[in-house]
């Protein structure tokens, strides 16, 4: 951190900063209680990705790749010139036609691995964990367990499915390529501000109750409806 400021100043290096620009887009923020300023610098123009999938980073590549960008971007792609720095590829699930068999259900990335630009990753996994752990109380012989796995997926696949796509898009928006918003300052804006909202106020209650009663309505010979989310 103490290079960061130094570089930076404390104002942008002690709190969440995203620079987007063509093909890529640089995200800071503080991790380790403030100890540590984390960068992640993307370049999204790669179309496949060769070897291992994560490498040490040549800093001269990383250097060229963003050479193109202004004087503050300059000082973050600096920083990254230590050893320490790794080079990672972003990867995806394409959607999973269930996310349960039998007695065997997936949950987390396992089930939903998406790339980073909403930060839902951790999230979505607790979501999971929400809704399995409330149906798993109610599971009283080992029969009834399918039937609340399929409950879960019911409620669960949906919802986590649409945070892949979404993040994906917007891993597209913040390198000024998505479809009708591009470079264009006021459509961006207005394309950010409502992006997160079904995420963020999403009540997980009533997505656990409705899991409930789906499982109960499974109990007593009941038909799932068609596939909503």
């Amino acid at each position: 951190m103490k290079d960061a400021i130094d570089a930076l100043g404390a104002r942008i290096a002690e709190n969440s900063y995203i620079l987007v620009g063509k093909g890529g887009c640089i995200m800071t923020y503080p991790i380790d209680f403030g100890k540590t300023m984390n960068i992640v610098a993307i370049n999204s123009s790669y179309e496949k990705w060769e070897g291992p999938w994560v490498v040490p980073a040549d800093f001269g590549k990383i250097s060229a790749e963003f050479s193109g960008w202004g004087p503050h971007a300059q000082s973050i792609i600096n920083l990254l010139d230590r050893p320490e720095t790794m080079a990672w590829s972003m990867w995806d699930h394409p959607p999973a036609p269930t996310y349960c068999s039998g007695h065997i259900a997936m949950m987390g990335d396992a089930a939903h691995c998406s790339t980073p630009f909403q930060g839902q990753g951790a999230g979505q996994a607790i979501e999971d964990a929400l809704v399995l752990e409330s149906l798993f109380a109610l599971v009283k012989t080992p029969d009834q367990l399918p039937l609340a796995l399929k409950a879960y997926d019911r409620i669960r696949r949906p919802r986590s499915q649409r945070v892949c796509q979404t993040s994906r898009e917007s891993g597209e928006l913040c390198a000024l390529r998505f479809p009708s918003v591009m470079d264009d300052p006021k459509a961006f804006k207005q394309n950010i501000d409502w992006r997160m909202d079904w995420m963020w106020n999403r009540d997980v209650g009533l997505e656990r109750d409705q899991a409930v009663k789906i499982y109960q309505k499974l109990l007593e010979g009941g038909e799932l409806d068609p596939e909503f989310d």
